[in-house]
């Protein structure tokens, strides 16, 4: 697992369990192994703040704390601490807490200095290292009891006032007309129920003029409770490219039997092997975490271009490329997602300029 601050970019925390535990030197050991090779400059831009054995709820570990004094005259430090576990006890793992400070936000940077005080960084470490515990291994207690209220699948007409906050799906939509604000929306108790505004399909005319026709029906919507999630979805900037349909004779009648784990890796173009959600592994991709169905093709990830790339008006804000996709949670279905509303003409426009670019 690791963790990182946004308000301070050069710290970065670890932690690493694996099952089965460790016979091997322990941290301590391995230090001063490490100090023996070392030549003597470097030992003297060392600094150790904190060496020997240290307990956290009945853990037994050692830990390290070092501060040093780099090169380019910038100070960091490294905080280490290990429990060594159980060999074949898989309920009492090797851990390795890790705490770095002075890394450059370049990749391959120089150090740079760390953006904690000593005293802030010491007090940080022993917050976080004293919560480490290993979990109960109680038998479960069973499924937690549904929050108050009405269930999901409630149902309420437009005029009345809503009795639970979370997502309704409106049932008024259908094949070609559209549901102003999308077919599920996020509405909060208390407030009226609301009749819903249907946008059927533009004719070409009305495309022309950019015109949207609308109807309103004469009976009250009816919405049905779908999501308790207290707050909404934040709506998407722009719309990420979506998978494909694979290729004829590229089934997966092959690859059916194989089980894909969790941790597996592919890339755009390829035949997504298992249904779940894929992370785009791209530094400064907008796709993050998405659901893909077995048996489509992983599609590109967008990217937005920096305004000095295009300089020119009009250019294109976002494009889209090639990109590499980590399998991280499976999940047969897909995710309840809302209609997205009408966009305006500048987002139909980059639409349309997407399917011109080399992906």
């Amino acid at each position: 697992m690791h963790l990182g601050l946004p308000a301070h970019p050069d710290l970065a925390l670890t932690l690493l369990s694996a099952a089965g535990g460790n016979d091997g030197p322990g941290l301590i050991a391995r230090m001063t192994d490490a100090d023996a090779t070392t030549t003597a400059d470097v030992l003297m831009r060392m600094t150790k703040l904190r060496t020997g054995k240290r307990d956290i709820n009945g853990l037994a570990g050692e830990e390290v704390v070092e501060r040093a004094r780099e090169f380019n005259f910038t100070t960091t430090y490294g905080f280490s601490w290990e429990t060594r576990g159980a060999t074949g006890d898989v309920l009492r793992p090797f851990l390795s807490l890790e705490l770095q400070t002075g890394i450059s936000e370049r990749p391959g940077g120089k150090p740079v200095d760390t953006s904690l005080h000593e005293d802030a960084l010491l007090d940080l470490w022993d917050n976080i290292a004293s919560t480490i515990r290993l979990r109960k291994n109680d038998p479960p207690a069973g499924p937690p009891p549904e929050p108050p209220g009405p269930k999901l699948g409630t149902i309420a007409r437009a005029g009345e006032d809503c009795p639970q906050t979370g997502w309704w799906r409106c049932d008024a939509g259908a094949p070609g007309l559209d549901v102003h604000g999308g077919q599920v929306q996020f509405l909060r108790k208390g407030d009226r129920m609301p009749q819903a505004l249907l946008l059927p399909r533009q004719s070409l005319w009305q495309k022309v003029k950019r015109i949207q026709p609308s109807v309103e029906s004469d009976k009250p919507t009816t919405w049905t409770l779908v999501d308790k999630r207290q707050r909404p979805r934040n709506p998407a900037v722009v719309a990420l490219a979506q998978p494909g349909s694979p290729v004829a004779g590229r089934g997966l009648a092959q690859d059916a039997a194989k089980a894909v784990a969790v941790g597996a890796h592919a890339r755009t173009g390829e035949i997504c092997p298992a249904s779940g959600w894929w992370r785009c592994e791209e530094l400064h991709a907008l796709d993050g975490a998405r659901w893909f169905a077995r048996g489509s093709l992983l599609p590109a990830a967008t990217f937005q271009v920096p305004s000095a790339v295009f300089a020119r008006p009009g250019g294109p804000t976002f494009i889209q490329r090639r990109s590499a996709w980590q399998y991280v949670r499976r999940a047969e279905a897909p995710p309840l997602q809302a209609v997205e509303p009408h966009t305006d003409e500048r987002m139909r426009d980059f639409r349309s300029s997407n399917d011109q670019l080399d992906t």
